[in-house]
């Protein structure tokens, strides 16, 4: 059930970046970069690899009648949700804080 609700959880963060992401002077500052890169890494690889998770922690007892070990299935979870997590949030905000410094760089134009 844990590996439901992070599937909720990282595609809501992503489904807020892409609000962000559907704005057009937005978009066309960030394309390429980092935040869009987290933006897809939440949606589909959040939810994908989450939902993996979940249905084969759900279904392998019943396939095969043998119990997982619970205490290693939660040490999984927290530990695979808290590092995805803090991958991608860096990336997202790594990406706005290169924005931010790259605005406030000066541009030389040269004469020829």
């Amino acid at each position: 059930m844990m590996f439901c609700m992070a599937v909720y959880f990282n595609f809501l963060i992503g489904g807020v970046s892409g609000v962000f992401l559907s704005d057009t002077p937005v978009d066309v500052t960030v394309h390429g970069g980092f935040f869009v890169l987290s933006h897809f890494h939440y949606t589909i690889m959040g939810g994908l690899i989450f939902a993996f998770f979940a249905g084969l922690y759900f279904w392998l007892p019943k396939m095969t009648g043998k119990q997982m070990n619970k205490k290693l299935g939660v040490y999984h979870f927290w530990t695979m949700f808290v590092f995805f997590n803090l991958t991608f949030s860096r990336c997202s905000s790594l990406d706005c804080w290169a924005s931010r410094a790259a605005s406030l760089r000066t541009r030389r134009i040269s004469k020829r």
